[in-house]
């Protein structure tokens, strides 16, 4: 039971779901300029209906907090929570998270995440140092240190890093990403637009699909909001319906 609600955690909080060289490659997704305006605001909240196989299996909720400073520095402060319900909520399981990201290179700062599944949880605090290629990870109550590359991403943070970037379609970018304690090397696909049904009415998307057989559909408007989100898993396909935005 613990094993299948880790997997589930992992694809709903994830969904796509090195060490340091301070170099980052021609096609890093963090290399790519900005979309302007950035295209969220402290005060967005986008709620999703999570099902697998078509049915209900929980909640997500994603929200962007007021700019805060760490260590003098200023620093976007998002958050997000995944609860199960339906059937699903017979595993009781729920993920917390908070990333800081510098608002200068978007660069990871902090990373909080406090997952409970059944009886099993973890408490996680991750102080990303890029300038030394080290992050500093509390968990459990036990200090590791991690050798990271430069602008590596949170589970969280990459989703606002997609969101930020301007990308074109029949190309494909990449990023690291730390999960855990451990560090996959992403690549992700940028398929034909596509225009779908969504709770804001029918909209041209940007699709994006990741090595690992992930993929996101972002509007292809100046606000990027995920949409969708679908995965392929053991037990089904797992999807994410953004079901209403505040």
């Amino acid at each position: 039971m613990r094993k299948y609600g880790h997997h589930v955690l992992f694809l709903i909080s994830s969904m796509f779901i090195l060490l340091a060289t301070g170099i980052l490659p021609a096609n890093s997704l963090l290399h790519q300029p900005d979309i302007n305006p950035i295209p969220y605001q402290p005060g967005e909240r986008l709620i999703y209906k999570v099902k697998i196989s078509g049915i209900p299996a929980g909640r997500w909720e994603m929200n962007v907090l007021a700019e805060t400073d760490i260590n003098g520095e200023t620093v976007y402060h998002f958050q997000s929570e995944a609860n199960t319900k339906g059937l699903f909520k017979l595993y009781k399981f729920r993920d917390s998270q908070e990333s800081y990201v510098s608002k200068s290179d978007f660069f990871p700062v902090r990373y909080e995440k406090d997952l409970r599944d059944r009886s099993y949880r973890a408490q996680i605090v991750v102080d990303f140092k890029h300038d030394l290629g080290q992050a500093d990870q509390l968990y459990n109550g036990k200090r590791h240190y991690l050798k990271i590359s430069a602008g590596i991403q949170d589970e969280l943070s990459m989703v606002y890093l997609m969101r930020r970037k301007q990308i074109e379609p029949g190309k494909r970018y990449e990023f690291d990403l730390l999960t855990l304690k451990k560090m996959f090397h992403v690549f992700v696909q940028v398929l034909p637009r596509e225009r779908i049904k969504t709770v804001l009415g029918k909209r041209e998307t940007l699709v994006l699909r990741s090595t690992h057989g992930y993929q996101i559909w972002l509007t292809n408007d100046e606000q990027r909001i995920p949409v969708r989100i679908e995965a392929q898993t053991r037990i089904g396909k797992l999807t994410g319906e953004l079901e209403a935005i505040q």
